[in-house]
């Protein structure tokens, strides 16, 4: 299984140092290849010096030197300014973004990702809140959606993944399948959200909740491959569900909060997070160990009837 590498766009913030420690526990699936951060400049060299990356950016060009002398001894390449950031977004020696960069400043960057036709982890709404149009564009541009009439649809990219997506004047819909939003639509499909969670979505200029146990659960359903079953079966066992809102700007930021909700509430989910990624790989090893048993069967045979020759 080859190693993910993994860019850190606002690694010094609470959802960047978080990604790390996942990293950190799980050295064998992910590498931390970019990091970047505006002005803590400590947490970004004890980062790089922990985590060797590719690169750093520091986006506050007056401590270029500072983050260049600490890691004068190490093989990361540093970098500084806002257009440092961004260039970091097109380069090739990563897999996956993490969009974590707080407001506006986030745009470029990820809208660079997406032109480079990078994976992102969009942990940044404003993007899309300040510049959905954009971002929706150059998700055309790649694939990943298409234009309609009234807005956007599912583009080759976004298909490939299962999900069904709907944009236009006043809605944002991501629907697990066409069927699931068509009954959505017509009003057929009723979803029992607890009161806990609709007080949280009150009141908000925009809110997202998504039961991961009813999506499992319908998945596991539909899946033969008894691999497929288990590995479903860990993240329904893991993930409950999860919350997403934000309130309306004032002055030039925008507030959001983003809740992940764990099967077990009593342990730590990045503890919850590395037992379910353990559990996977325990998964796709048992896996492999029967095919290399079948393989090893099959060739038995057609060695004693003569097909293929004696070792």
């Amino acid at each position: 299984m080859s190693v993910k590498r993994i860019a850190i766009f606002g690694s010094t913030g609470s959802i960047g140092t978080q990604c790390l420690e996942v990293i950190a526990a799980n050295p064998e699936l992910f590498s931390a290849e970019i990091l970047t951060a505006q002005n803590n400049d400590e947490l970004l060299i004890q980062q790089a010096l922990t985590f060797n990356p590719n690169l750093v950016v520091i986006g506050d060009e007056k401590k270029y030197q500072k983050v260049k002398d600490a890691l004068v001894h190490t093989s990361v390449k540093v970098f500084a300014g806002e257009a440092a950031i961004e260039e970091a977004a097109g380069m090739d020696c990563y897999d996956m973004m993490l969009a974590a960069i707080v407001g506006y400043a986030g745009l470029k960057p990820t809208l660079k990702a997406i032109e480079n036709g990078k994976p992102i982890a969009l942990a940044n709404k404003e993007t899309l809140v300040v510049a959905g149009e954009i971002v929706m564009q150059k998700a055309v541009e790649t694939g990943f959606a298409q234009k309609t009439a009234t807005g956007y649809r599912n583009g080759a990219g976004m298909t490939a993944t299962s999900l069904f997506l709907m944009v236009d004047d006043k809605n944002f819909i991501l629907a697990s399948d066409s069927a699931t939003y068509a009954a959505y639509i017509a009003g057929t499909g009723k979803a029992t959200i607890s009161a806990d969670v609709l007080s949280k979505l009150k009141g908000k200029s925009t809110a997202s909740f998504v039961d991961f146990t009813s999506l499992f659960t319908a998945a596991i359903a539909g899946v033969n491959d008894e691999s497929g079953k288990k590995a479903l079966t860990a993240a329904n066992n893991t993930f409950k569900n999860v919350i997403v809102t934000s309130d309306n700007f004032e002055d030039k930021s925008v507030k959001s909060y983003f809740e992940v909700n764990m099967v077990n509430a009593k342990q730590n989910s990045l503890v919850s997070t590395a037992n379910f990624i353990n559990d996977l790989i325990a998964i796709f090893k048992e896996e492999e160990a029967k095919r290399k048993a079948m393989y090893s069967t099959e060739y038995e045979i057609l060695k004693d009837v003569g097909i293929v020759p004696e070792k």
